[in-house]
């Protein structure tokens, strides 16, 4: 009860708004069906209105406790996202099942149409003050940083990866997503978050001219080594700025990604793997240079110069009763939970 006062409290501006959208919903439903000639017809100012008034309060504070049941108050709405939709979706799917029981046991049976129209208007209501926050915030930085001068981004990939890419540059100043690069054609053409898919990698060098590009975004953890390496070298050519993001997908379940590490350090490092020791003089020969898959054994320091020892992906097979199976460790084993190819 304390967490959902003290939530309560911290978004008294939502829970007033919430107040008056719950009470109005209904309102205009009744208004809707039964305003007629610039009047509300006799048996709504007789019968149904009387009905509406008396449950009201009791509805808005019913309405307020399942808002706070379901965690409703107290969010960063500037964040808001699927979760707080379903949330949303649920806990007005309950107000308007507390509506019809309500008013039917001990006011009055009110029209079909109000309760559809009234639980409509509500859901919308309550979806606008809270994701309308979020809409006003990002439209303000727009306006506010439409003078300003943004780096052009590319984005390799047209997936859940990029569209989460996307949505993070919008609360940057300095870039601006203005394409998108699928390692296919199929996605060509469309869009995601308003940001065209233009061109497959073949035609990249074409975006990067006609989009003016500052700046590379790789965002596709499905790109071979050798797609992944022609766009550094192609980045390194023009002198464009390169990020590659597909790391964060690759640290799942407690496994390092070896990729991810190598691109936060820029030493002189040693890889150490059960077969031989190489040396390179940074991460980026390494990247470059590693073409096997690898899990990371541990990380030491040795005369100023970071080491990593490597274990290549395996395969473990055994038998039971003659039927044979195999088990899976390293790269593998994420590649198989995760549904992709090894």
């Amino acid at each position: 009860m304390k967490r959902i006062w003290n939530a309560i409290v911290n978004d008294l501006w939502v829970v007033l708004l919430d107040i008056v959208a719950v009470n109005a919903a209904y309102f205009l439903a009744l208004a809707i069906r039964f305003y007629v000639n610039s009047q509300l017809r006799p048996v709504a100012l007789n019968e149904y209105l009387p009905a509406l008034f008396g449950y009201a309060p009791f509805y808005t504070i019913i309405c307020i406790a399942v808002f706070s049941f379901f965690r409703l108050y107290g969010g960063m709405w500037r964040y808001a996202g699927i979760n707080d939709m379903n949330r949303i979706i649920i806990s007005n799917f309950c107000t308007f099942v507390l509506q019809v029981c309500g008013s039917c046991l001990f006011f009055a049976r009110m029209p079909l149409t109000y309760y559809v129209i009234g639980g409509v208007l509500q859901l919308g209501f309550i979806i606008a003050i809270r994701f309308g926050y979020r809409v006003f915030l990002v439209e303000k930085k727009k306006i506010v940083n439409r003078g300003t001068r943004s780096l052009g981004v590319l984005i390799v990939g047209a997936g859940e990866l990029a569209s989460r890419v996307i949505k993070d540059l919008e609360e940057s100043s300095a870039y601006k997503p203005v394409c998108i690069i699928d390692s296919g054609n199929e996605k060509k053409g469309r869009m995601i978050d308003g940001i065209p898919i233009v061109n497959g990698l073949d035609d990249i060098e074409s975006a990067i001219e006609k989009y003016k590009i500052q700046n590379i975004i790789i965002a596709d953890n499905e790109l071979s080594t050798m797609q992944r390496n022609t766009i550094w070298a192609l980045c390194e050519s023009k002198g464009l700025e390169i990020q590659d993001f597909t790391g964060i997908l690759s640290n799942q379940d407690d496994l390092v990604s070896v990729t991810a590490l190598l691109e936060l350090t820029n030493c002189p490092l040693l890889i150490r793997t059960d077969d031989e020791d190489i040396e390179f003089e940074n991460s980026r020969q390494a990247l470059l240079e590693l073409t096997d898959r690898y899990s990371i054994n541990s990380i030491t320091i040795e005369n100023g110069k970071l080491v990593l020892e490597l274990r290549k992906s395996q395969q473990v097979s055994f038998s039971l009763d003659d039927d044979q199976a195999v088990a899976y460790v390293g790269y593998d084993a994420w590649s198989k939970r995760n549904d992709r190819e090894t």
